[in-house]
C-alpha cells in the first residue's frame, strides 16, 4: 500500500505474518549534479549513522539500540542513474513477542528522528572523525 503523506513524501506499508520483527526504511532521493554533491552527501550517510546530539558516540547508539531489544541500525548510499539515495533501515521485534506486549514503535520513530534531524555539529564530527581515524591508525600498527 503506497500513501502519499505530503507532495514527494510517500510511505510504503508492505504487511507481512512471516517474520517477528518489522523493518522501517527511509530513503532521500536527488537528483545529483555534481561530484562533489555525490561526496558530500555519501559523507553525510556516514556522519548520521555514528552520532547525534543525544548520542554522541557509537557506543551510545549501540546502548539505545540494546535497550531496544537489540534493534539494528544502519544507513546506505544508492546510486541510480542521476539519482543518489541516502538510506536508513532499521529492524526491531514486533511487541507481541516481547514481556507485557510493549510496542516499540514510538521509541524507534524518536531514534529515528534524532539520528537523521538532530546531528552533531561540523566541528564536534570533524573531531570525533580525526579520534576515529587516529584509533584505527594505532589499532592497526598493534596488529
Amino acid at each position: 500500500m503506497r500513501i502519499e503523506l505530503v507532495k514527494g513524501v510517500n510511505l510504503n506499508i508492505i504487511p507481512s505474518k512471516q517474520f517477528k520483527t518489522t523493518r522501517i526504511f527511509i530513503s532521500f532521493i536527488k537528483n545529483i549534479e555534481s561530484k562533489k554533491e555525490l561526496a558530500e552527501r555519501a559523507l553525510l550517510a556516514n556522519y548520521l549513522e555514528m552520532c547525534s546530539q543525544n548520542y554522541p558516540t557509537q557506543i551510545d547508539i549501540a546502548r539505545k539500540l540494546s535497550q531496544m531489544y537489540g534493534a539494528s541500525f544502519g544507513s546506505s548510499v544508492d546510486r541510480r542513474g542521476n539519482y543518489q539515495l541516502i538510506n536508513f533501515s532499521i529492524d526491531y521485534i514486533e511487541g507481541k513477542y516481547l514481556v507485557g506486549n510493549e510496542d516499540l514503535f514510538s521509541e524507534v520513530i524518536e531514534f529515528l528522528k534524532e539520528i537523521i534531524f538532530n546531528p552533531l555539529k561540523v566541528g564536534e564530527i570533524k573531531t570525533l572523525m580525526k579520534k576515529l581515524l587516529l584509533d584505527r591508525k594505532t589499532t592497526l600498527l598493534h596488529i
